[in-house]
């Protein structure tokens, strides 16, 4: 039998449990993107950066949950945030990017068994909305750029 994530075999029920993780996390990113177009955030352009940065947070406070994985989480939060704030002055296209990279680490660390320190249901969540978002923000920049032209 295949494993999901950690020793967790693939049954029925875990396939609802991503599902139904996958699923709302990708309607918390819908209703992020309508909020953010209902008050102009999304006219801002420090709102991009701020959302990855916010994200990426997550991971260390799950870090502080087990010592042993607090470092690891600590790396991942700080290359992120410094890739980030590098590209945000640059390119704000690459923030779109680096919110899909994110959502793909999320899911890499529910196929993989990284630590019980992280909810099982988070990675899959995490992983929607980063992708959902992180489209939105590549679709948004380009439409913008052609708009402009």
């Amino acid at each position: 039998m295949a494993a999901g994530r950690g020793n967790f075999p693939i049954t029925g029920t875990w396939v609802i449990n991503v599902l139904v993780s996958t699923s709302i996390g990708a309607m918390v990113a819908v209703l992020i993107i309508g909020l953010a177009k209902l008050n102009k955030f999304d006219k801002d352009r420090s709102f991009f950066p701020t959302l990855t940065i916010v994200i990426a947070s997550y991971y260390p406070l799950f870090g502080v949950l087990e010592s042993r994985f607090i470092w690891h989480e600590w790396m991942v939060f700080v290359l992120f945030t410094l890739i980030t704030l590098y590209w945000y002055s640059r390119y704000t296209l690459a923030i779109g990017v680096l919110l899909i990279g994110h959502g793909l680490y999320d899911f890499a660390m529910h196929i993989g068994s990284v630590g019980n320190h992280i909810p099982q249901w988070w990675p899959m969540f995490c992983g929607a909305l980063d992708v959902t978002l992180g489209s939105w923000v590549l679709w948004y920049c380009t439409n913008k750029v052609k708009n402009v032209g």
